[in-house]
């Protein structure tokens, strides 16, 4: 299936808010923030609201989180239009995001759902991970999450709750874990 060596992929960093936590509930906005691998710099981004189905089946604090509104989100494209594009800007991709398993679960839950391939490799790097190793016996980390880290890493952490905004984070503190 790919035709690139694994260890020539590039990185696309991502992040997906969903209208909750629950497997029932579904993406609403996704991001992919394409990197080289090997001098990390950015070679496209790509963000995109997606119309929800259910919206009905909704956690409304996780909307408020996520900035939804009926008016933020009459643009918003179809799932499977949203997910075949997704999928193009992370072929032959290696995934990475914070606590990825979360947003991992949902993007290959759509993907099933429409009936696509995944074009991206199966096995990807997270964040969380990388500062538990690193950063685990550090007095001044009291939780791995992506504002603690960036306020850690002294990242400005601008509209958290937005999938390129989160995705951003997640690339630049990346860059601080590699370090």
């Amino acid at each position: 299936m790919f035709r690139t060596p694994v260890k020539e992929f590039d990185l696309v960093f991502i992040d997906a808010e969903m209208t909750g936590r629950e497997p029932h509930h579904e993406l609403i906005e996704i991001a992919a923030l394409r990197a080289n691998s090997f001098n990390f710099e950015i070679i496209d981004a790509w963000e995109t609201k997606i119309k929800p189905q259910h919206i009905e089946n909704a956690d409304p604090e996780s909307l408020k989180v996520c900035g939804y509104s009926e008016e933020a989100w009459r643009e918003a494209r179809e799932p499977e239009e949203a997910m075949t594009i997704f999928l193009q800007k992370a072929n032959n991709a290696m995934l990475v995001g914070h606590a990825l398993n979360n947003d991992w679960f949902y993007i290959n839950k759509t993907i099933a759902q429409y009936n696509l391939t995944p074009t991206f490799f199966f096995k990807g790097l997270d964040t969380f991970s990388l500062a538990w190793l690193k950063l685990r016996h550090d007095p001044l980390i009291k939780i791995i999450s992506l504002k603690e880290l960036a306020r850690y890493y002294g990242i400005e952490q601008n509209d958290p709750h937005r999938a390129m905004a989160d995705a951003r984070t997640t690339y630049e503190i990346f860059k601080k874990l590699i370090q």
